[in-house]
């Protein structure tokens, strides 16, 4: 029997349900792999899904499912991830200045599984950034997500 997890993943530390295989138990605490409509991320499990913990995040169905306990080639590959997020920045933030558009690049986010880079920005107008993300698309050959926050 498969049980289900409230997980916590993200730079903006989403909550969510996951379900795990049969057989896969999980405590508080443990630091986990995880497979969100993002992609393949690092989470930390919160405790066991109830209907209690389902009617407070809103949702009645799971978001994903649990791959894994977190290995140590895991947590090289978050290591390196995380050492290329300021070169990552600063590459982003110069293809904003060459478009020259009204945005301020707040933060950035490499998910674990490499499918996708999320850009946090602030801006006070809406922007039409569509040449924007194909350039940043070239440059960093994934797939990228624009959020504006504030």
């Amino acid at each position: 029997m498969s049980h289900r997890y409230v997980v916590r993943f993200g730079l903006m530390r989403h909550l969510a349900d996951f379900s795990s295989k049969a057989g896969q138990e999980f405590r508080r605490g443990e630091q986990v792999v995880v497979k969100s409509h993002r992609g393949t991320e690092w989470g930390e499990v919160l405790c066991e899904a109830t209907d209690r913990t389902r009617e407070y995040l809103g949702s009645k169905d799971t978001v994903g499912r649990i791959l894994r306990n977190v290995t140590p080639e895991d947590e090289r590959s978050r290591d390196e991830l995380l050492q290329k997020e300021p070169e990552v920045f600063a590459q982003g933030k110069q293809v904003i200045t060459d478009h020259k558009l009204a945005m301020q690049l707040v933060d950035i986010e490499l998910i674990f599984g490499g499918e996708r880079l999320v850009f946090y920005y602030l801006s006070e107008a809406r922007i039409d950034f569509r040449e924007l993300v194909k350039d940043l698309a070239k440059s960093f050959n994934t797939r990228i997500e624009m959020r504006q926050i504030g």
